[in-house]
């Protein structure tokens, strides 16, 4: 099942603290080995809870908010 801004497969996925690096990809429109690499380069700060790694939903919210404006190319 696809995620969009609004839900989840369980519920509204800004109230949950934690979301898994496979739903933060969806979220983000980015892949998992994107994540990884953005977390290796200090740029996301991953977490693990019970062998899960996992993102904090206010990182993603951050990592959304540090993006830059998309300007055209010449």
């Amino acid at each position: 099942m696809a995620l969009d801004a609004t839900t989840s497969t369980n519920s509204s996925w800004h109230g949950r603290p934690l979301q898994s690096v496979r739903d933060a990809a969806r979220l983000l429109g980015l892949s998992t080995t994107t994540l990884y690499k953005m977390a290796r380069c200090g740029d996301l700060k991953l977490k693990r809870l019970a062998g899960r790694t996992m993102i904090e939903t206010s990182e993603i919210v951050r990592v959304i908010d540090s993006a830059n404006d998309w300007t055209p190319s010449r």
